[in-house]
């Protein structure tokens, strides 16, 4: 069910019967208070008993419904809305004034009314609304009592259950799950809206230099904003790949306390506690601890103490882990579920990954921090790191990555390693230097001594020949020339190696300052690599066939209209096959689906391998049916490509050696533009027509727009 839309303020839209009733109740006590109606109250003969009862049931209603709902903290918005009890209030009077005033069975439900704002607006409304009542009843009475010489003393008493109401709501408890007065509610929603840009608070600083400064870092270079950057894109990345989570927080300090840097909330409302300490709720456990904590399921009282818990909130599991460097604890990181009631191996795997992934951001951050007074060239790695991170195209941050570094290191040469996969070889992927005819493996495997090394690294690794230093083998590989000095910079993402940055030297040695430019420049890469790795495979993934590996339904009409735009710009043909397995329904009969998809996946090979390679687009269309786009081929090139597959086709058996064996044979249908469209679905059509012709003629054969 779709949530109630709020307003600018955070508050919830009042319902139209909610103001209708307080301009009543207005009407009712303006006419009250002017004589224009009977001395103590408003009474109307409406039908005796009956009419009171309907009365008594409509005034109580909406109050048990409002009671029952705030008490459950499963109010909807509007219902928390600063105005709802006010035009509560106004219904009630109304109700009371028409069923007899102070003698009303509805006066009793006033100081019900009164408690409930006070727990859950604040003191002020509570307050409010018993002088309110006062004011409307009271005034009356004293005028009547002033016009009869004596005062009804019985009736007066009852003016007494208000201000009861108001403070038996102060004696009691706070409700736990609503909001500590106007004020603050007011400075939740303006808090909410700058909990996003909003950089982490300042934490104190590890000997090592591992937890973040962050006052300090924010000076001069922004290199807190960009830490912000690196810390909430981990953590957007890792909130929108498990949509089971409702919240995942990010908190920098040491054993004492912790406060909020990040807040990722999928539903509920409110701004987190700013500051928790060490044996302060679940956190100030992991606090005093120092290990992970992980309640499954959760109470909804502990639910309802979450520091990130304001207003009604539901969570059935929470997960909170210490985030340690060198045996420091510099965080925490703490996520709950609310859908489910505990934390799948999955999600704990990912969780720590994630935490291993944080606590790299504040070591890069660290290494800027000293990097601050080393002038322009830490300007520059800004700079670079920026530019860098600009672009989520793999090929155009490979392409872009050696200039960005030549502001920053001067080398002889270089090469950028990268693995594929996890445990897979390290490929290079850019580099300058190296002989183009060498292997792209660059022969470190991640059990060689050298790879376990970058690993564990606190920052870049030097060797120097000139000095009889042990070189190992691997990082002569591949170069054009000698070089005496060599740099690696391990890429590290999550705990793991992901990539190395080697940079080479014929004379002068690598200094200090460039090592620490050269690991920051290199950790900053392996985020914005590892980001443009996840989107490339999520784009993939979209426009993808998950069983032929094939692009789908939805990228073959994208590209053909690009397609069709650009034949229409440059005159160029543009020829559109669209292919059919034959009797391919029977042969699924026969011998089952899966056997159906290994054909399917067979012939998804051959349409790949069998037309114009690095020119020609296949798609999977949809069912046994597969289309080929044939930019810059006209209608008898197009025949003689797919006529050629079709007969490569025919030469591969399904079935088995059985009888019911058969030849794959494909019926193709073509269309060119323009002559057979100017339009995509034009083409699609005369292309469609053009392969029900081929069935019509026998299958295992190509027909053309031409032969219809």
């Amino acid at each position: 069910m779709a949530s109630e839309p709020l307003n600018d303020d955070g508050r919830g839209p009042l319902p139209w019967g909610a103001w209708l009733a307080a301009l009543a109740c207005l009407a009712v006590a303006l006419l009250s208070l002017l004589g224009r109606l009977a001395p103590l109250s408003l009474r109307l003969d409406l039908g005796g008993a009956p009419t009171s009862a309907a009365l008594a049931l409509l005034g109580l209603g909406p109050l048990a419904f409002y009671a029952s709902t705030l008490e459950r903290g499963k109010a909807a918005p509007a219902l928390r809305h600063p105005l709802a009890p006010w035009a509560l209030l106004a219904l009630l009077h109304l109700c009371v004034q028409l069923s007899g005033g102070l003698a009303s069975p509805l006066w009793p439900a006033y100081p019900l009314l009164i408690l409930l704002i006070v727990r859950h607006a604040g003191l002020l409304p509570g307050a409010s609304a018993c002088a309110v009542l006062l004011l409307l009843e009271g005034y009356p009475l004293w005028a009547h009592a002033q016009q009869d010489g004596a005062a009804p003393w019985p009736r007066a008493l009852a003016l007494l259950l208000p201000p009861a109401g108001l403070l038996l709501g102060l004696l009691m408890e706070p409700a736990p799950l609503g909001a500590a007065g106007a004020q603050g509610r007011a400075a939740r929603p303006a808090a909410r809206r700058a909990q996003e840009d909003a950089p982490p608070p300042p934490a104190q600083a590890s000997a090592s230099g591992v937890a973040p400064d962050l006052g300090v870092l924010g000076q001069g270079l922004d290199v807190g904003a960009l830490l912000a950057r690196d810390l909430g894109a981990s953590l957007d990345l890792a909130f929108h790949s498990h949509p089971s989570l409702n919240s995942l927080s990010l908190w920098w300090g040491d054993e004492q306390a912790v406060s909020l840097a990040q807040l990722r909330l999928r539903q509920g409302q409110g701004q987190a506690a700013a500051r928790v300490e060490a044996g302060q709720g679940h956190l100030g456990l992991v606090l005093r601890e120092r290990h992970s904590v992980s309640i499954e399921p959760l109470a909804p009282s502990a639910a309802a103490g979450l520091p990130w818990a304001r207003g009604p909130y539901a969570a059935q599991a929470l997960r909170v882990l210490p985030l340690s460097d060198e045996g420091r604890l510099v965080g925490l990181l703490a996520a709950d579920k609310a859908a489910e009631p505990a934390f799948s191996a999955d999600e704990a795997a990912a969780l720590e990954s994630l935490g291993r992934q944080l606590v790299g951001h504040a070591q890069r951050a660290a290494h800027l921090t000293r990097l601050q007074a080393q002038g322009g060239r830490t300007q520059r790695l800004y700079e670079a790191a920026k530019a860098l991170g600009q672009d989520l195209d793999r090929e155009a941050l490979l392409a872009r990555f050696g200039a960005l570094l030549a502001t920053l290191v001067a080398s002889d040469s270089w090469a950028l390693g990268m693995r594929e996969d996890d445990g897979g070889p390290l490929l290079r992927v850019a580099g300058h230097g190296y002989d183009p005819a060498a292997a792209l493996d660059m022969s470190w495997e991640r059990s060689s001594a050298l790879a376990g090394t970058l690993l564990q690294a606190e920052g870049a690794l030097l060797f120097n020949r000139s000095e009889g230093g042990q070189v190992p083998a691997a990082l002569l590989e591949g170069l054009q020339g000698e070089a005496q000095h060599f740099l690696l910079a391990p890429l590290r993402v999550g705990g793991r190696l992901s990539g190395v940055l080697k940079l080479d030297r014929r004379e002068q040695p690598f200094g200090e300052e460039e090592r620490d430019v050269a690991f920051i420049f290199a950790s900053q890469a392996a985020v914005i690599l590892e980001h443009a790795r996840l989107y490339s495979l999520h784009l993939r993934q979209a426009t993808t066939d998950g069983l032929t590996g094939l692009y789908n339904h939805r990228y073959f009409q994208e590209r053909l209209a690009a397609e069709v735009a650009s034949a229409e710009r440059t005159g160029k043909p543009l020829t559109l096959a669209l292919t059919d397995i034959d009797l391919f329904k029977k042969f699924n009969d026969t011998f089952g689906h899966q056997e159906g998809d290994v054909v399917l996946r067979k012939v998804a090979k051959l349409c790949q391998d069998h037309v114009r390679p690095g020119k020609d687009i296949v798609c999977r269309y949809g069912g046994e049916e597969f289309v080929v786009i044939m930019p810059d081929c006209d209608v008898v090139e197009g025949r003689q490509v797919i006529d050629a597959l079709r007969a490569f086709s025919a030469e591969h058996m399904i079935g088995g050696s059985g009888p019911e064996a058969r030849a794959i044979t494909i019926s193709v249908g073509l269309a060119t533009h323009p002559q057979a469209g100017r339009e995509p679905r034009e083409l699609i059509h005369a292309a469609d027509e053009a392969l029900y012709k081929a069935k019509q003629s026998g299958r295992n054969r190509v027909c053309s727009y031409k032969d219809l």
